[in-house]
């Protein structure tokens, strides 16, 4: 009741095929709830990226990797990095996650977590569906930016 969320899982279609698809969602959901107001507009892209093992360097997949001192072994078993940017000009926010979550079951690779949510703190009291899908857009393009400024090249190679 106070929430509206639209998930999708694979198989991925298009950006114009998923919203298509919440939009159709969120007309029901506002018809039947008739809700007062809108506190919080997001995307959210979870993406679970192998990198093949042996891990040589992790700057090799990732433009913000995990530092660890050079008189300490180099073997990570595991990390957490969080960190929330800023948009002041729109004032969306996107809260960026990277961790490692093991080795893949087959042996071959470890598994990144990489977890994207862009949102728009808000308190529309009424909005129209263009007003929301313009709020949506922007944070489609902000995250976009977040996806490609924290991956490298090579992560991105198998997907393509």
């Amino acid at each position: 009741m106070n929430g509206f969320t639209y998930s999708q899982l694979p198989p991925y279609d298009t950006w114009e095929a998923m919203s298509a698809g919440a939009l159709e969602i969120w007309r029901e959901y506002q018809a039947i709830v008739k809700p007062e107001e809108i506190s919080r507009i997001a995307l959210r892209y979870i993406n679970a990226l192998a990198i093949p093992l042996p891990v040589q360097n992790f700057d090799d997949y990732l433009t913000h990797a995990p530092q660890v001192p050079k008189e300490l072994p180099q073997s990570l078993a595991s990390f957490l990095n969080r960190v929330l940017i800023h948009d002041q000009e729109n004032k969306d926010i996107a809260q960026v996650t990277q961790m490692l979550e093991g080795e893949a079951s087959d042996g071959k690779a470890i598994n990144i977590l990489f977890d994207i949510d862009v949102f728009h703190p808000c308190q529309l009291k009424s909005a129209t569906e263009e007003q929301i899908f313009s709020v949506l857009q922007r944070l489609r393009e902000f995250k976009n930016k977040a996806f490609f400024g924290f991956l490298e090249e090579k992560i991105l190679e198998p997907y393509a």
